[in-house]
């Protein structure tokens, strides 16, 4: 496994797939607490997506659909025309 540091710890296993997700700056609602340490990690998970979907402030960029379809275009230009990762899926 390939391991770098620049601001924050990298890790590249090799011939592994890895799911990543991203959230805007601000989106996050102010009294946001991750689920409690006795849960499973994709129930935390699952409890956390539940209660961001249900946030009615931050920023809403992503349901402009040029600002999505610019999304799209830079995930598959990093796949299709730069090669630096193979992309299975994604949901923008």
């Amino acid at each position: 496994m390939a391991f770098y540091r620049r601001k924050l710890p990298h890790w590249h296993p090799a011939d592994t797939s890895i799911f990543v997700t991203w959230r805007l700056y601000g989106s996050l609602p102010p009294n946001f607490s991750f689920a409690p340490s006795d849960v499973s990690s994709g129930q935390a998970f699952a409890t956390a997506d539940r209660h961001l979907d249900q946030a009615l402030s931050g920023p809403v960029w992503l349901k402009e659909p040029r600002v999505a379809r610019l999304v799209v275009e830079s995930l598959l230009f990093g796949d299709r025309s730069l090669r630096q990762y193979d992309l299975q899926a994604y949901v923008v």
